[in-house]
């Protein structure tokens, strides 16, 4: 996602949306962060939809949600913020756990 509209259509959405906050100049971690969330998206892709946003596009939606970590995953679901995980986490199964938790599955 790249702009505000998008984002608000998304996140609006029944089904729940991780999204990953990145930033072109956050390297190594933002493309380790992608990497890991593209690594648990075959297993969660029924439950929720993963996107990425470039805090460089737009800084209206990093703003409305405070997004002081890069990068940072939000999962959302009908606007409202659900669950956040600021870094990088050790593993995939760290977003996996987390997002598995608030989207109500038992386990991944």
């Amino acid at each position: 996602m790249r702009n505000d509209e998008t984002f608000t259509v998304q996140i609006q959405a029944k089904k729940p949306t991780a999204v990953l906050f990145v930033a072109t100049w956050a390297k190594p971690l933002c493309p380790q962060a992608a990497s890991q969330l593209c690594a648990i998206e075959p297993v969660l892709r029924e439950q929720v939809t993963l996107a990425s946003f470039d805090i460089d596009a737009c800084w209206g939606v990093p703003r409305q949600f405070r997004v002081r970590t890069i990068p940072t995953v939000i999962v959302c679901c009908r606007g409202s913020e659900l669950a956040r995980c600021a870094g990088l986490p050790a593993s995939a199964q760290g977003y996996a756990r987390m997002i598995a938790r608030v989207i109500g599955l038992s386990a991944v």
